[in-house]
């Protein structure tokens, strides 16, 4: 097995990068996940080899993609899904917002965790909802939420937004954690959207779970935003969000993010990178 060199110091001057677009003054820039490392090297020869056609048309995703999606959560996280099941959206933000605006109104209060992925929690508040918080408890330096408060926000909510693992904390939820926000979200009949882009940051022994996995109810009242981009190491190439839904809205909501991607079709320079990075992590 290859020994990867994670000291070595790559120049981002002149790249236009966002993590150090402010160069000279005495900050140290962590609020953008750029890791700071080059990604493994199959992936740039693979991205080598399909930069020398030196065509960047318009791409399509593979016949295959779903099934190779399913099989990689088969493996790494023991989660049987539906192929059927997974939809392509590009971005998280926009997948949370299509649903806030498509499936729920104006006014009717959506809960999450606090603190929390601001872009995510601005998705509530810029869509006219009403975003309730329900505060994380630091007690012998970690944090864990408070399911009391948690329980009081759920009697007015028609939806929560789990992120997990948990940004910005770090906090990978426990089995029990899950269950108890599953049993919850029967008891209220709320709909969860679970965001998962950090599922394969896990440097404990147990697999990551999704909450989807965790009772019937959620399994059909929830969907899972994930990415492969995140733990690769490439997060500007845009590689593709793999929304797994469980929901009766699935064809409603399915169409919605094709009408999205059409557009982002016209405007992207890097859909088809996008496509070749699916490739090489999911193949």
């Amino acid at each position: 097995m290859k020994v990867y060199n994670f000291d070595k110091v790559i120049s981002r001057d002149g790249t236009y990068s966002a993590k150090y677009n402010n160069k000279g003054r005495e900050i140290i820039p962590l609020s953008v996940a750029d890791m700071d490392i080059p990604v493994a090297d199959f992936m740039v020869s693979e991205l080598s080899v399909a930069n020398q056609k030196g065509i960047y048309g318009y791409t399509l995703l593979s016949d295959d993609w779903q099934q190779v999606t399913a099989q990689w959560y088969q493996r790494h996280y023991s989660w049987k899904v539906n192929p059927e099941h997974i939809v392509f959206c590009p971005r998280v933000v926009q997948a949370v917002s299509l649903y806030i605006q498509n499936f729920t109104q104006p006014g009717d209060a959506i809960v999450s965790l606090a603190p929390a992925y601001h872009p995510i929690s601005h998705a509530v508040e810029v869509n006219h909802r009403v975003l309730l918080e329900s505060a994380l408890l630091y007690r012998d330096r970690s944090y864990e939420i408070d399911f009391a408060d948690l329980e009081d926000k759920f009697k007015t909510a028609c939806c929560f937004i789990l992120i997990s693992p948990h940004n910005p904390t770090g906090t990978i939820w426990s089995e029990d954690n899950l269950r108890k926000i599953a049993s919850l979200a029967e008891k209220y009949n709320v709909f969860i959207i679970s965001d998962d882009v950090h599922a394969d940051f896990n440097f404990i022994k147990k697999q990551h779970q999704t909450i989807s996995s965790i009772s019937s109810y959620v399994a059909q009242n929830s969907f899972i935003v994930h990415l492969r981009q995140k733990h690769s190491i490439w997060p500007d190439l845009k590689s593709p969000i793999l929304l797994l839904l469980m929901i009766s809205v699935e064809k409603s909501l399915n169409q919605l993010l094709l009408q999205q991607v059409s557009i982002i079709l016209v405007i992207s320079l890097f859909l088809h990178f996008s496509v070749l990075t699916a490739m090489v992590i999911l193949g």
